[in-house]
């Protein structure tokens, strides 16, 4: 089952969010929820692992059967980088 994603402006900030859906099945073990705590909670990890191209969950929630992440969001698409890096 494929995520859903959407994007919002926050409600106490002008920041803008991503809200990643995701599916969770209970056949499998999603560990998404898991690496990204980890990765957003150390700051040491912050420093060490740090790239452009990696979002930090800000915040998560659950809702039916579904788990809700709430990040960074990168303004531009795959599709419109590699455009532009064709020509």
């Amino acid at each position: 089952v494929p995520s859903v994603f959407f994007t919002l402006e926050s409600m106490t900030d002008v920041e803008a969010v991503a809200i990643k859906k995701v599916f969770q099945d209970t056949k499998f073990k999603n560990r998404e929820l898991d690496v990204l705590k980890h990765l957003s909670h150390y700051d040491s990890f912050r420093e060490e692992l740090y790239h452009p191209n990696i979002l930090l969950m800000q915040n998560f929630y659950f809702e039916e059967s579904y788990l809700n992440i709430v990040t960074e969001i990168y303004p531009d698409t795959l599709h419109s980088i590699t455009s532009r890096m064709a020509r």
